[in-house]
C-alpha cells in the first residue's frame, strides 16, 4: 500500500456534529437568565454577597403570605433569585453538569418545564412564610 508505514496510530476522538448550543439550548438559557437576574439585582444596588430580604423579595423572592394573595408568579421567578455569588455559583455549577448530562437525554422543554416544575415544588412544600429563593 502506499503512503502505510506500519505504524497502528489511533485515529483522533471525532468531536459531534454541530454546536454545543444546540445539544443543550435549555441548560445554557436556564444559566443566562439565572446569571442575568444576578448581574441585574446587583447593577441596581443589592448587595452581591449578602442581600436583605426586602431586596429578595422585590425581585421576585418567595414569600408565602405574597403567593397566598395571589402572587402565584413567584413560584417561579423565586428559582432564578440567588442569595449571593457563593449560591448562585454552586447553583449554576450544578445546573450545568447534570444539564449538559441530561439534556440529550431529554427534550430541551422538557429539561426546562422540569426544572420549572421542580423549583415550584419545592417552595410549596415549605410551610413557613419566610422569603425564599432558589
Amino acid at each position: 500500500m502506499a503512503g502505510y508505514d506500519g505504524d497502528p496510530r489511533p485515529l483522533p476522538p471525532r468531536r459531534p456534529v454541530g454546536s454545543r448550543w444546540a445539544t443543550a439550548p435549555a441548560t445554557y438559557t436556564l444559566v443566562g437568565i439565572n446569571c442575568a437576574v444576578y448581574l441585574a439585582m446587583v447593577l441596581r444596588g443589592v448587595s452581591a454577597s449578602n442581600p436583605s430580604v426586602q431586596d429578595l423579595v422585590h425581585w421576585g423572592a418567595n414569600f408565602g403570605g405574597y403567593v397566598l394573595a395571589g402572587q402565584w408568579w413567584r413560584l417561579l421567578t423565586a428559582a432564578f433569585v440567588h442569595v449571593g455569588i457563593l449560591h448562585l455559583a454552586t447553583n449554576m455549577w450544578c445546573l450545568w453538569n447534570l444539564g449538559l448530562l441530561g439534556e440529550p437525554l431529554l427534550v430541551g422543554l422538557a429539561l426546562l418545564l422540569g426544572v420549572s416544575a421542580a423549583g415550584a415544588a419545592l417552595f410549596l412544600a415549605r410551610r413557613d412564610q419566610s422569603a425564599r429563593s432558589a
